[in-house]
């Protein structure tokens, strides 16, 4: 379960047993899908078909992914932060030793080949919306996601000491505050609010 990429208890736990058993943990590090999603299976299958899909005219006026129509709403930016298990190419270093494999959503991205790379260099200087699978930065108008702006503590807060408790935390809220930056839209659609 994607879900769990933060839970570092139950990844060492999952670990030491695969490590008994003959067996390896592999991690989805950039999924873009909302945590528990009812339909994620229904997305993967969406997605498994997509170039018979795109030869039709489907629900012109509904979009069957949820987390699409989810982050199209205003006020819903930092739930990219805290129900998301997307994992920042910085962060890929703390799953040294417990999981030996990561493995990264490329099928329908339009840049595979930056998120390759901003995942083997172990850094990434650009909108991280534009890392995951889907990718949400047109979603975002107006705005990106600078991940040069997030704080220090990010990984300690975020997968050490998250209690998902959010209505009460504000840690989400305020690194989105910080990281979320205005930029030049490319349409002319209206603004995105945090």
């Amino acid at each position: 379960q994607r879900e769990y990429n933060y839970d570092m208890e139950r990844l060492n736990s999952a670990s030491v047993w695969c490590k008994e058993n003959g067996k390896k943990i592999c991690l989805l590090a950039n999924s873009g899908c909302l945590n528990f999603c009812s339909a994620q299976i229904f997305h993967d299958n969406l997605v498994s078909h997509l170039s018979e899909i795109e030869m039709e005219k489907n629900c012109m006026t509904f979009d069957p992914v949820l987390c699409r129509r989810h982050y199209q709403q205003h006020g819903n930016g930092a739930s990219f932060l805290k129900n998301s298990s997307w994992i920042r190419p910085e962060d890929v270093k703390h799953y040294e030793g417990i999981v030996p494999l990561m493995k990264l959503a490329t099928r329908t991205h339009e840049n595979p080949r930056g998120v390759i790379h901003a995942y083997s260099e172990g850094r990434f200087t650009g909108n991280l919306f534009d890392l995951t699978e889907p990718g949400y930065g047109r979603f975002f108008k107006g705005y990106v996601l600078d991940n040069t702006l997030f704080p220090n503590d990010y990984w300690d807060i975020h997968a050490k000491k998250c209690t998902h408790n959010c209505k009460t935390c504000g840690y989400c809220d305020r690194v989105i505050i910080k990281s979320l930056i205005p930029c030049e839209p490319l349409e002319n659609s209206g603004a995105f609010q945090v």
